[in-house]
């Protein structure tokens, strides 16, 4: 009922329901305080991250385990929101840290082959030879792509990039391959021509921002040094159906190239609540 009052715009009605529902278990009902925290992140964020903490502290309570992640997501979106770069890369982490395929050690040569294999081959080679997907970490590693190149870091930008991407194709090879069971991938340029005329499979690539992260790619494999794999990613967005404001970038990059200007990752010293 919370859920439904705060949909209706009746912030108040939705608090008491929300309040209610933790008085009834005892301060322990995560998703409780996330709707809280929901209530707040517009207009006093540091009550909201104190809301959204609270959640984490009793993670093991959750109905849906997966929604830890939201709450991550939720949580890094307001620190890159007030520019506190620093912490908002802790819990992109946090999300990472699930992932076996970056975070476990046991992966490590996985990790240097998908990095060599594209600076060496480049993303049509990389992708037919790599298929996986880790749902749940695409944006965490979008995300931290964007930090990473923001803050000159570029090989570290390049890997999350390259996560971000593989997951996404892979999820899109298995959907084509509903539609065409002897569907095989040839080129990113290919399946990008076929998705464009899937419905579910071209919402999934703009949900997931996936011509941010190719543009975005291309900004750190040029900043890393290699021009010219960098401008065929800009042109095979160029030469796609997609025509947002990552193509008219992309055109930009091949005609005038410029790498974008570093963030500070903690500008200001703001007083936060725990993250413990």
């Amino acid at each position: 009922m919370g859920r439904v009052m705060l949909e209706d715009n009746n912030a108040g009605e939705a608090m008491n329901y929300f309040q209610q529902a933790l008085n009834k278990k005892r301060g322990i009902y995560p998703e409780a305080e996330i709707a809280i925290g929901d209530l707040f992140k517009n207009s006093e964020y540091e009550l909201a991250l104190l809301h959204y903490n609270a959640a984490l502290k009793y993670k093991s309570a959750f109905l849906i385990p997966d929604n830890i992640y939201e709450v991550f997501y939720k949580i890094s979106n307001i620190y890159k929101v007030h520019k506190n770069y620093l912490l908002m890369q802790q819990y992109l982490n946090n999300i990472l840290n699930d992932s076996s395929f970056y975070s476990n050690k046991r992966y490590s040569h996985l990790r240097d082959s998908i990095l060599s294999t594209y600076t060496n081959k480049g993303i049509d080679h990389l992708l037919k030879l790599y298929r996986f997907s880790e749902g749940f970490a695409i944006k965490a590693h979008s995300d931290l792509g964007w930090f990473y190149y923001k803050t000159g870091k570029n090989s570290y930008s390049i890997l999350n990039y390259l996560f971000s991407i593989i997951s996404i194709v892979s999820e899109s090879v298995e959907e084509l391959r509903l539609h065409d069971p002897d569907y095989e991938f040839s080129s990113l340029s290919n399946i990008l021509n076929i998705s464009s005329k899937i419905d579910n499979i071209s919402d999934f690539l703009e949900g997931t921002e996936f011509f941010k992260s190719l543009y975005y790619l291309a900004c750190a494999t040029y900043a890393h040094g290699q021009k010219e794999l960098s401008v065929n990613i800009y042109k095979i967005i160029i030469n796609s159906n997609y025509k947002g404001k990552y193509r008219n970038l992309s055109i930009r990059q091949i005609n005038h190239p410029w790498v974008e200007n570093y963030i500070n990752p903690s500008p200001r010293k703001i007083q936060y609540p725990s993250t413990q």
